[in-house]
This record gives C-alpha cells, sequence and structure tokens, in this order.
C-alpha cells in the first residue's frame, strides 16, 4: 500500500495528532522524518500511539486478525476497523503524582528535596546524572532499534 496514501488517511483523521505525538515522543524531533511517516513506519511497532484519542496497543489486543495481517493498526482502523464498527479505546494517562521508590516505605521527590542539606543535594545530582544518563541510553536504544527495523543492523 502507497505510503503517501496511508499519510493522507491519518492527516485527515483527528485520531492522528502530530503535535501530541511529538510532545509524547522527543526522539521524534531528532530524525528527518514527519510525526505521520515516523508512525507509520516504526512508532506504531514501537507501542507508540498516535494521538490520546486512539491507542493503538488496545486496538491490536483486542482484534488478533490485525496482528496477523501486519498492519498498522491506525491505519488499518482508517480503512476497514470504523466501517466494520470495531471499537477504538483512548490513551490511558499516566498519573503524574507517580514518585520514584527508593527504599522499602520511602519515596524520593524532588519537590522534597527543596531545603535539604549538602548531602540530600549530592543524592539530587546523583539522580539528576543519573537520568540523564538513561535518557542517552534510551535514544541509543531507539536509533538501533529504527537500523533493525529497517533491516540495516
Amino acid at each position: 500500500m502507497d505510503e503517501k496514501y496511508q499519510i493522507q488517511l491519518m492527516k485527515d483523521s483527528p485520531l492522528f495528532d502530530a503535535d501530541w505525538y511529538k510532545a509524547q515522543h522527543l526522539d521524534v524531533e531528532g530524525i528527518k522524518l514527519t510525526p505521520e511517516q515516523h508512525y507509520l513506519r516504526y512508532g506504531w511497532r514501537m507501542g507508540r500511539n498516535p494521538s490520546a484519542l486512539f491507542c493503538g496497543v488496545s486496538y491490536l489486543e483486542s482484534y488478533p486478525d490485525v496482528v496477523q495481517s501486519n498492519e498498522n493498526p491506525l491505519v488499518h482502523y482508517l480503512r476497514f476497523g470504523r466501517h466494520e464498527g470495531r471499537q477504538v479505546q483512548p490513551v490511558r494517562q499516566r498519573n503524574p503524582s507517580l514518585q520514584l521508590e527508593i527504599g522499602i516505605g520511602s519515596t524520593f521527590s524532588p519537590k522534597d528535596h527543596k531545603d535539604q542539606s549538602q548531602s540530600d543535594n549530592s543524592v539530587t545530582n546523583q539522580l539528576n546524572e543519573t537520568q540523564r544518563l538513561l535518557e542517552k541510553y534510551v535514544r541509543r536504544c531507539q536509533e538501533l532499534e529504527y537500523q533493525i527495523m529497517d533491516g540495516k543492523v
């Protein structure tokens, strides 16, 4: 199926939101693809959603025939699913109040450490450095995942 046709289907639908997609998946800014191209080629395979209104993972879980066809869930829905009466689910929002657990019965939240001692600042600095390294690691993993999907590895 023609990529231009699939991209136009997504652009014409409120179920694809390019701004939302970029905001949710910051790595999309660093590559030379439009959000539509990224979702069509890679994003859906990575379990990413095209908007807050369409959860691709839920769609695939609900319809194993779509999994077997190896078709992008949003494209499938736009081409066939909506006419067949298939249901879609919105994306479940993450709880913003979740905190990083650091020990049994204790939690860490950056806002709790505004007026802490020097040793607490050291812990905060270590956590920030760990976060930076994890983000770098995740970006590299994503690059490798793209290369694998393209058959370059």
